[in-house]
């Protein structure tokens, strides 16, 4: 059984689809190379006691308070960011609605990550089927927003800052319009 999938291709086909394949995986290579990098500046940015900031939230939070809770920070920061509608503050609204959820403890973060990534691989298949984004758009756009994610996270687990306004001002920068009493 032959598996070549150029068989029944001309040659400038198979030329324009092999340089297709190698542009893609270029584009998914460059994606993964900014999540590394970026998570780098993250993680070397946040040195953090996890042990310590757990013990302290379990303390206050049960796991099912920190589930429930941590999916109603995810849902309720959505609907901030669809009501208000300021351009180009996604990042912000995602860096801000995971540390929320993952300064609850370690059942909200569970709970951020498991919406967030769903959303996320959701957003992939709508951008393409409805956005008409390329596949390659829409995967780069996923592999952003799921660092992003990672990033709010991260700093809601440290302890390092005193709330998600401050832990995501670098996100706010991206539209400077955007008035404080949406923060």
């Amino acid at each position: 059984m032959d598996n070549n999938p150029y068989k029944n291709m001309t040659l400038r086909q198979e030329l324009e689809a092999r340089f297709d394949e190698v542009d893609r995986k270029q584009k998914e290579q460059d994606a993964l190379d900014y999540i590394r990098n970026n998570m780098q500046n993250v993680t070397n940015k946040i040195e953090f006691d996890k042990y310590n900031k757990v013990s302290q939230v379990t303390t206050q939070q049960s796991p099912i308070q920190q589930i429930i809770g941590g999916a109603m920070d995810m849902v309720s920061e959505y609907f901030k960011m669809k009501k208000h509608g300021y351009k180009n503050l996604d990042d912000y609204h995602h860096c801000k609605a995971n540390y929320n959820a993952a300064s609850r403890g370690p059942y909200g973060y569970n709970t951020a990550k498991a919406l967030g990534d769903t959303k996320e691989q959701f957003d992939f298949y709508w951008n393409q089927a409805y956005k008409g984004l390329s596949e390659n758009d829409a995967q780069k756009d996923k592999i952003h927003d799921l660092g992003v994610n990672a990033s709010g996270r991260l700093r809601g687990d440290s302890g390092l800052y005193n709330n998600a306004k401050d832990a995501c001002a670098e996100y706010r920068a991206k539209n400077p319009a955007f008035p404080e009493k949406y923060w």
